[in-house]
């Protein structure tokens, strides 16, 4: 008597992997995390080609090679990170070609008796921060003016400003994607914003660190981090916040 097997149908699990076997593969040929395709096709959007000092190799390269073989993205995260590098290198094109211009600053704008917060993680810190910042004799940088540092060109001043409204839409777009965020940080555009943020501009900043399990990057991040920090704090950070005008307009 002849017997026919009939094979056990695939487990919800098995499909389960391998629609994100699929959907990774498909993520990964779509948004590739490749230094040398960010920088083109960020010098192809602004039409600018000086990404200025502090350099940002070898520490992009490290960054995109640790993210792409280490963090594991789901398809989402995949794709917002990559727009992530592709604004901060865009920012970086425009922030370099502003800051190569002539100086026009105030005289007001020259940093003096600047305060630093360090801390470990969850000491109150940011709390410190953000309480220091209500003082109106302290100026710190604002959440939409590191997102958007450069301003736009319209000479028109504006009761709000443009980016304002944009950083808004962003984070209320975070928050749907990550609807627990407001219990760890409620971050908002008026926020004041850490200089960890600025140093993202540079490619070494603990922000890729706390976002991603990247531990080539960490590892790289830590030896170097002394340094420069101490480097990135002499010249990113002075430079970026000595332009912020005196009054954030509708903050």
């Amino acid at each position: 008597m002849n017997q026919v097997k009939i094979s056990e149908p695939r487990s919800l699990l098995s499909w389960a992997e391998g629609w994100k076997t699929l959907g990774s593969d498909v993520s990964r040929w779509l948004w590739l995390l490749e230094s040398d395709s960010l920088c083109t096709e960020a010098r192809r959007r602004t039409r600018l080609e000086n990404f200025g000092d502090p350099p940002i190799e070898p520490a992009l390269t490290v960054l995109v090679k640790s993210l792409e073989t280490e963090a594991d993205f789901h398809p989402l995260g995949r794709f917002f990170m990559r727009v992530h590098l592709q604004e901060l290198l865009e920012t970086r094109l425009r922030l370099t070609q502003t800051w190569s211009g002539p100086a026009d600053l105030p005289e007001t704008s020259v940093i003096e008796q600047p305060i630093f917060i360090t801390g470990i993680p969850r000491s109150g810190s940011t709390f410190l921060h953000a309480l220091l910042a209500e003082d109106p004799e302290n100026r710190a940088p604002r959440v939409w003016e590191v997102m958007f540092p450069v301003p736009p060109k319209s000479e028109r001043r504006r009761e709000v400003d443009p980016r304002i409204r944009k950083t808004n839409a962003s984070l209320l777009w975070f928050r749907r994607l990550a609807p627990g965020a407001d219990s760890v940080y409620p971050i908002r555009a008026s926020t004041p914003h850490e200089c960890v943020a600025i140093h993202s501009y540079t490619f070494l900043s603990e922000e890729f660190v706390s976002a991603c399990h990247i531990p080539t990057y960490e590892g790289v991040f830590t030896r170097s981090g002394s340094c420069s920090y101490i480097s990135l704090a002499e010249t990113v950070s002075p430079t970026f916040t000595a332009e912020l005008p005196e009054q954030a307009l509708g903050s």
